[in-house]
């Protein structure tokens, strides 16, 4: 969501903060309550799906941030690594005749 949250607030400015809103609000507590449910909840200490809860909280930190910083600015800012460099750079075949390379 984070590479492309920038594109979809430039391009649907007045949906994409709903649907932000609707995973915060709907989609998060459920998430949340399958957690809790598939790794036993208070029954076990808790202990059990840290990594799956921490995953939440860093989801629902990140959409109260975006959210603010669309009610501020309009739009999110494009992430900090938004120029992926290619893997490999392309072939010269500048030289090439017919069919022979």
């Amino acid at each position: 969501l984070k590479p492309s949250a920038h594109m979809l607030s430039r391009r649907y400015r007045r949906q994409f903060p709903k649907l932000l809103v609707f995973i915060k609000n709907e989609t998060l507590p459920l998430l949340a309550r399958v957690c809790d449910a598939a790794q036993g909840g208070a029954q076990n200490g808790g202990a059990q799906g840290a990594e799956e809860r921490a995953a939440l909280a860093v989801l629902g930190s990140w959409l109260d941030t975006a959210l603010r910083e669309i009610s501020v600015n309009g739009c999110l800012a494009p992430p900090e690594h938004a120029e992926i460099p290619d893997f490999k750079e392309p072939d010269d075949t500048s030289d090439a005749r017919g069919d022979d390379w």
